[in-house]
């Protein structure tokens, strides 16, 4: 691999259990908005667009007032999520002495990625988060402006992450496509089924992986 190796990250369900966090933090916004009550999949259908997007379809109106509900919902939420999957860490750690660039791409807001990113204490292993849009999904677009920000080759970039529409992302932006299956909100033969260039059941196969394949970028 290029001695300018980088390492995307996906946010929920990759680097932390957080997905059941935006559930309750969602299921609480729209029960006391819309007065009707949101399962985890009626949530998860409604994925795609970060926060605000979402209550610009659904509120309307008071779009910027859910997202605040929402924000501090979502922050009291992440109260059963206080660290990062066992191992995460660990990798971070170890990208961070190779001096391997690390970028977060998620279709969360910037607001609840921030929250996330404190209260898992993993910011300061991300120089780059790219956040998700009001508009829809727009990983491919991230990613593809990661790589012009870095001038990097596609073939000096992999993207790790837990569903359907990462490995197609990274797909489409002509990069090393990972799966993550070690969260209990993915699933694995969804991921496999999409041919990406490796899947984890457990975070200690991905770092056996960054150990053969993520050279370090020191005095290069």
């Amino acid at each position: 691999m290029s001695q300018k190796f980088t390492v995307l990250f996906d946010l929920d369900g990759t680097l932390a259990d957080t997905l059941p966090v935006c559930f309750e933090a969602f299921r609480q916004v729209l029960r006391e908005y819309l007065g009707r009550h949101y399962t985890d999949e009626q949530v998860r259908q409604l994925l795609g667009p970060s926060e605000i997007g979402i209550f610009n379809d659904l509120i309307p109106h008071r779009s910027r007032e859910a997202l605040a509900s929402y924000l501090n919902s979502y922050e009291r939420a992440h109260r059963y999520c206080r660290e990062p999957f066992k191992g995460i860490r660990q990798i971070l750690l170890s990208l961070k002495e190779r001096d391997v660039r690390c970028a977060i791409v998620t279709g969360k807001g910037s607001e609840s990625a921030a929250i996330s990113l404190e209260i898992l204490k993993l910011a300061d292993f991300f120089s780059v988060v790219e956040a998700g849009s009001p508009n829809g999904a727009n990983k491919p677009t991230a990613m593809k402006r990661i790589l012009d920000f870095w001038k990097l080759q596609s073939n000096q970039v992999a993207s790790i992450g837990d569903s359907q529409a990462d490995i197609n992302a990274a797909k489409e932006a002509g990069i090393i496509a990972l799966g993550a299956a070690w969260a209990k909100t993915s699933d694995p033969s969804v991921l496999v089924s999409l041919n990406p260039a490796a899947v984890f059941s457990s975070t200690a196969e991905f770092e056996n992986w960054i150990n053969e394949h993520a050279t370090s970028n020191r005095n290069s």
